[in-house]
C-alpha cells in the first residue's frame, strides 16, 4: 500500500489531518474515510501530489460552503478506503523520527496556528507561534509531540471562550538580530 520510505510525508498529512480534517467511521463499520478541509489551493495541490506517491491514487475533491457564510469555500478532499483509514488511525507519534515529528508537528501548526508578531522601536518582531483547537485529541497529540520534541509549550484561556490557545515562545528560533530562523 505505502511506497518506499515515505514517513515524512505520511507524518505530514497525518498532521494535517489532525488539524484540518477527521477519520470517519459509518455506523455499521464497513465503510470508513479520511477527509481533510482546506482554503488553500496550494495545499490541494500538496495533498494530491502526495497522494500519488504514496497510495498510487488521488483523493476525491469536493467543495463545501461552510454554514452561515455565504461568500466562502472550502475544499474538501476524502480518502475512501480502508487501507488509508487504518494508516493514519494508526499513527504513533511516539514511534515517530525527529524529522517525521518535525513533519507532523509543523502541519498542526499550519493547519490550526498562526505566528504572533510585535513591534518594538518600530522593527516588527517574532513573539510566539499559536495554535487554537478545540479537539481533545488534538490537543493531546499536540502536547506529547512537543514533549517528545522539547518544545516549551504553554497555554492560556482565551477570553470569551471556552477553549485554551497553545503557544511556543522559543527564543532559539528567532536570531539575535530578532527575525525568525526558519
Amino acid at each position: 500500500m505505502v511506497r518506499g520510505n515515505m514517513g515524512y510525508k505520511i507524518a505530514f498529512l497525518a498532521g494535517l489531518i489532525e488539524g484540518d480534517g477527521n477519520l470517519y467511521v459509518y455506523p455499521n463499520y464497513r465503510r470508513r474515510y479520511v477527509r481533510i478541509y482546506t482554503p488553500d489551493l496550494s495545499e490541494i495541490l500538496w495533498i494530491v501530489k502526495t497522494s500519488k506517491e504514496i497510495f498510487d491514487k488521488f483523493p476525491i475533491i469536493g467543495l463545501d460552503r461552510p454554514r452561515g457564510n455565504k461568500k466562502l469555500y472550502v475544499f474538501r478532499l476524502e480518502f475512501h478506503d480502508n487501507d488509508s483509514y487504518q494508516l493514519f488511525s494508526k499513527i504513533n507519534i511516539v514511534e515517530m523520527s525527529e524529522f517525521e515529528l518535525l513533519s507532523y508537528l509543523s502541519n498542526i501548526i499550519y493547519a490550526e496556528g498562526h505566528i504572533k508578531l510585535k513591534r518594538i522601536n518600530g522593527r516588527i518582531l517574532f513573539d510566539s507561534l499559536e495554535i487554537g483547537m478545540k479537539k481533545q485529541s488534538s490537543i493531546e497529540s499536540l502536547i506529547k509531540a512537543c514533549r517528545l520534541l522539547d518544545i516549551p509549550l504553554k497555554s492560556y484561556n482565551r477570553l470569551k471562550r471556552k477553549h485554551k490557545v497553545y503557544y511556543i515562545r522559543n527564543r532559539y528560533l528567532v536570531k539575535e538580530n530578532g527575525y525568525c530562523s526558519f
